[in-house]
């Protein structure tokens, strides 16, 4: 709960950042204490993968010769500058902006601290952790629900550069609100098929979660976030499918086919399927034809060409090929992207990402940076391999499918946003991660 309280934002000026970052330090200690052999192997691809992005961070902050530093890309305008300063000979570092450099590397103490306390955990409590992880997402809705009320200047914000127009509820920006809230659905989601296919199911479970689902669905749409329309889209695909094939199993167990034994109406089959997608169109078509700001009003009233990020594709993309081999600085892109600015697009607002995470790891941390990228993404897709195969996604306590579909939302909001840069959301993916290798250890599959 302490990182969603104080680490909802990306920016790295932060009041909170010293204080989260250095209770993440000392935990990082305890839960590498806490850790056992086989915990130790859990964690241990991906801890290391962080460590070896620390290197390349620091590697980014060492002085370099001058002749060698002045061999890089852009870097003649700086190396003028210094002349006619009268230091022609200076040595400076790869990162454009090393102080942003030494936070990037600060910030990797949360999801290392995430990993390796997660990893003492069992999967059973774990997995149960995901049940709070629901809790603080309520609690994030009733946030949103009182800064909407109280306006834009609303104390329930909790940070002062917000979308003050917006339930932004525990984060400082919608779209990763929405995210977190389309991620959450779909455990949700989980929850609700693994409760439908218990022979003894909670009525009022059932209910509980259902009614949760539909909450969660309103507050995305409500959210005013394009990026969040679009994921909590495919967590709506994903909710769907989880609880329909949740009743098509549970049915089958209930009644297995006999021979003159009475089957379900196709028209009944049929509206059970249907009924998700009427009810989300008639609440999509209610906002619609609202007067208050949602994810549906600003997708009908985007126009591309007058979109700060459509603008700024061409530069990012000019910005890659120059710092493509060695990057210029993880967390130097807002200072490095003034050098390539053009004059129509100076104004009041500034572009600090890339608003396109994937692009950004290249352009700040160059190959380096990629190849870590790859092995990781790599290492997490072996990570699938499960008893029984894909066969089984659909059983009970299975949550591979839920966590692919939650690192496809995020993997898809990067296209166009930077949810991963925000504290609480790396948490957030690194618990998913080590559950993912404990659900292999459980079913004896692990190596």
């Amino acid at each position: 709960m302490t990182v969603f309280l104080l680490g909802g934002g990306s920016r790295s000026d932060l009041a909170s950042l010293p204080f989260l970052r250095g209770l993440a330090a000392m935990l990082i200690g305890y839960g590498l204490l806490s850790l056992g052999p086989g915990d130790w192997r859990s964690v241990r691809v991906p801890v290391l993968l962080l460590a070896g992005a620390a290197l390349w961070m620091i590697v980014q902050l060492v002085p370099l010769p001058h002749d060698w530093w002045a061999a890089l890309p852009r870097r003649e305008v700086i190396a003028k500058l210094d002349a006619m300063l009268g230091y022609p000979d200076l040595s400076r570092p790869i990162s454009f902006s090393p102080s942003m450099t030494w936070n990037s590397l600060l910030s990797l103490t949360i999801p290392i601290c995430a990993l390796v306390l997660a990893g003492a955990l069992t999967f059973a409590e774990l997995r149960d952790a995901l049940k709070y992880l629901i809790g603080i997402a309520l609690i994030s809705v009733a946030m949103g629900v009182l800064q909407k009320m109280g306006g834009a200047g609303s104390p329930a914000y909790l940070y002062r550069i917000t979308n003050v127009d917006s339930m932004v509820g525990l984060f400082a920006n919608r779209n990763h609100s929405a995210t977190f809230l389309a991620a959450i659905l779909v455990i949700t989601a989980m929850f609700l098929r693994d409760e439908l296919l218990k022979r003894k199911r909670k009525a009022m479970v059932v209910i509980g979660l259902g009614a949760t689902i539909a909450l969660f669905v309103t507050i995305i749409l409500t959210t005013g976030s394009r990026a969040g329309l679009l994921v909590g889209g495919i967590a709506f695909l994903a909710t769907h499918y989880m609880v329909w094939s949740a009743q098509r199993k549970q049915r089958g167990q209930a009644a297995p086919k006999a021979r003159g034994a009475r089957r379900e109406p196709t028209a009944l089959t049929i509206a059970k399927f249907a009924a998700p997608w009427l009810l989300l169109l008639f609440v999509a078509g209610l906002f619609l034809a609202s007067n208050q700001m949602n994810s549906l009003s600003r997708l009908a009233d985007l126009s591309v060409a007058a979109d700060m990020r459509t603008q700024a594709g061409p530069i990012v993309l000019k910005m890659a090929d120059r710092f493509w081999l060695l990057g210029s600085g993880f967390g130097s892109f807002r200072w490095v992207f003034l050098m390539f600015e053009p004059d129509a697009m100076l104004g009041v607002q500034y572009f600090n990402n890339a608003h396109n995470d994937w692009l950004e790891l290249l352009i700040t941390g160059g190959v380096p940076a990629v190849l870590l990228l790859v092995a990781g993404l790599v290492w997490t897709v072996l990570q699938f391999r499960g008893h029984g195969g894909w066969r089984t996604l659909d059983r009970r306590g299975d949550v591979r499918l839920p966590i692919a579909v939650i690192l496809l939302i995020f993997a898809i909001a990067s296209i166009v946003d930077y949810p991963l840069r925000v504290p609480s959301l790396q948490a957030f993916v690194a618990i998913l991660l080590v559950l993912l290798v404990k659900f292999r250890v459980s079913t004896g599959s692990a190596e």
